[in-house]
C-alpha cells in the first residue's frame, strides 16, 4: 500500500475528469464531503493475469491525495471506499 499527498497551487482549476471517465477500468467516485470541498475523486482498477492493482486519487483545493494497493494470489487490494476514507482522515487531521 501507498499513500502520496501532493500540494496544490492555490487557485488551481478542477481537474477534468472526462479522459478518466475514457479509460478502462477506472470510474468517477461521487462522495458528497469531496464535492462539499471542491474536489473530486476517482479510481483505477486494471488488472493483469496475476495481480492487480486499485490506484484511488482525491484531489481537493491545496492537495491531491493518491492511495494505492495491490491485489495478489487472491488478497483483497485497498478499494476505493477503503482509500477514500483514508484521505478524509488525512485532510480532518490535518485541519
Amino acid at each position: 500500500m501507498s499513500v502520496g499527498l501532493t500540494p496544490v497551487e492555490a487557485g488551481a482549476e478542477v481537474p477534468d475528469l472526462g479522459l478518466v471517465m475514457q479509460m478502462e477500468g477506472c470510474s468517477v467516485i461521487s462522495d458528497s464531503w469531496v464535492e462539499s470541498n471542491g474536489g473530486v475523486a476517482y479510481t483505477c482498477t486494471p488488472e493483469t493475469a496475476v495481480a492487480g492493482v486499485t490506484v484511488t486519487t482525491v484531489w481537493l483545493p491545496g492537495v491531491e491525495i493518491s492511495t494505492g494497493g495491490a491485489q495478489v494470489a487472491g488478497y483483497p487490494a485497498l478499494d476505493a471506499a477503503a482509500a477514500l476514507e483514508i484521505a478524509k482522515r488525512l485532510v480532518n487531521k490535518a485541519r
